[in-house]
């Protein structure tokens, strides 16, 4: 089964096979041209990407060409033309990022992200994720579901490497990824997308030795191939702005595996693989409104919905149960943008998330070799309330100063069985909380035109861990005319 070609896909190898001299409009097709057009392209390419606005490295504006940082920024330009099915796949072929994944495009196992050789561990905890400059990781728990936003509500994504606790607090151990995505613009408008690669996996199944034929083949390939669909709508002009998009994914034997191995008592066996669906749906809004000229709200809102099959029970007898994942996030953040005076900007704000899980699978009894059906839920809870400004001193001074605190609970319920509700064998349940305070300050120094320090320190207080302080020096020097010279040292810590 192919999961990464779409119909649209599919349509355009058609056209290139039958007229191979196509070509995009207005460009080149004779790959024998040697003219120095090609190469003032390279070098207008170049100039254009150092020309790009970042915002995650500093938390202010800059140039990719002024930041004291590695940074990486995919625009929405690239993102159309990559065979991308979400934001991990975005990510995989940058320089010094690695991603491994468990269970494909969808969510319900963790991912790993490594970044500048520094492993994931089990989750993504040495890397921070933000969507719209708010955290994605699940505060108490490894979990990170990076693929909850759908793929065509992204803007661009900014990918800053190294240790970034000094402005991000714990877990931006090795790095930072920012997903920024759209502002509505315009008059109300609405698009509409859908991929499935259904042919493409009929003729997977066809070219098999022992494959389907006949109506088999059609309800197999239908049955297991990868549905994406996605509406959108936005709009907006000086006074109010939205984005809302709302979208479902379908992956049919994620694995593709025709069989799993089942290994029972005194007996071990192959049995056709079942319950190896994914299915996730996603609403994601931003909304905006001017108050007064000198002061905006906006408000952030998301909700994942998820299902992931993993086969099924191994030892219950007499009959088998689904093994299931299923998850559920909830996001709403409200946010008041003030800007009193031409050299300040203050953003209030917080966010409200509460992520669900129900893991369904089999519990050991106490004779060897036999188990119950299990269910057994989580739940964490997280409150955080944030403040910023940013100051311009002068010419050649930026401030950067703000404070968050984070407020988390997490359950982690007792194991139950799960058609007769009982309490399982040595099953019990955990009921916890953390508290985070930060405080963090960065000064951005221009020196002339052609020098930027930029100094920086966080300090975080954890109701577990007590204290921690993370210091950040980087500089950014231009040593003559196309050269550049980039120097970056901190401290980060992960909790």
């Amino acid at each position: 089964m192919i999961h990464r070609c779409t119909i649209p896909v599919f349509y355009l190898f058609l056209v290139l096979y039958l007229f191979p001299g196509a070509g995009y409009a207005g460009e080149r097709s004779d790959s024998t041209y040697t003219g120095t057009r090609g190469q003032d392209s390279a070098q207008s390419n170049a100039i254009r990407e150092l020309d790009k606005i970042v915002v995650t490295a500093t938390r202010t504006k800059r140039r990719i060409a002024e930041t004291p940082a590695s940074v990486t920024t995919l625009s929405r330009a690239t993102i159309d033309i990559m065979p991308a099915l979400g934001v991990s796949d975005l990510m995989q072929h940058e320089l010094g990022v690695q991603m491994k994944r468990y269970a494909g495009v969808g969510e319900g196992m963790p991912n790993d992200i490594i970044m500048r050789a520094i492993p994931g561990g089990f989750a993504s905890t040495r890397v921070m994720v933000l969507v719209d400059g708010l955290p994605t990781n699940v505060s108490g728990t490894p979990f990170l579901i990076i693929n909850e936003v759908p793929l065509g509500a992204i803007k661009s994504v900014e990918i800053v490497r190294g240790p970034y606790s000094s402005l991000y607090g714990a877990n931006a151990f090795s790095g930072a990824v920012n997903i920024l995505t759209h502002d509505g613009d315009g008059r109300p408008n609405a698009k509409a997308f859908f991929h499935t690669s259904v042919p493409f996996t009929m003729i997977h199944e066809a070219a098999k030795k022992d494959g389907y034929r006949g109506a088999g083949l059609v309800e197999k390939s239908v049955g297991e191939a990868y549905y994406n669909a996605e509406i959108q709508s936005s709009g907006g002009n000086e006074r109010y702005t939205y984005f809302v998009t709302a979208g479902a994914l379908s992956v049919g034997n994620y694995l593709a595996s025709d069989s799993a191995f089942v290994s029972g008592a005194n007996i071990d066996y192959f049995v056709p693989a079942e319950n190896r669906d994914y299915r996730d749906y996603r609403i994601f809004g931003k909304f905006g409104i001017q108050i007064t000229p000198h002061a905006d709200f906006e408000l952030h809102t998301r909700y994942f919905n998820s299902d992931l099959g993993g086969g099924k029970t191994k030892k219950v007898y007499p009959d088998s149960f689904d093994i299931d994942i299923q998850g559920e996030k909830l996001l709403l953040g409200p946010f008041v943008h003030f800007h009193p005076f031409g050299n300040l900007d203050v953003r209030v704000g917080g966010f409200y998330r509460r992520v669900n899980g129900d893991f369904y699978n089999e519990w050991p009894r106490p004779t060897p070799d036999t188990t119950d059906p299990s269910y057994w839920g989580s739940s964490t809870n997280d409150w955080q309330v944030e403040i910023r400004s940013v100051t311009r001193l002068g010419k050649y001074n930026i401030l950067v100063a703000g404070m968050e605190n984070l407020w988390n609970t997490v359950n982690f319920g007792a194991a139950r069985h799960r058609t007769e509700d009982s309490l399982l064998y040595n099953a019990f349940s955990v009921d916890t909380g953390i508290i985070n305070f930060g405080a963090y300050i960065q000064d951005e120094i221009s020196i002339g035109q052609n020098v930027l320090i930029v100094p920086g320190v966080r300090a975080d207080y954890h109701s577990d861990f007590g204290l921690a302080l993370s210091p950040k020096l980087g500089a950014n020097f231009s040593l003559f005319e196309g050269v550049r010279l980039r120097l970056s040292g901190g401290r980060a810590f992960r909790a």
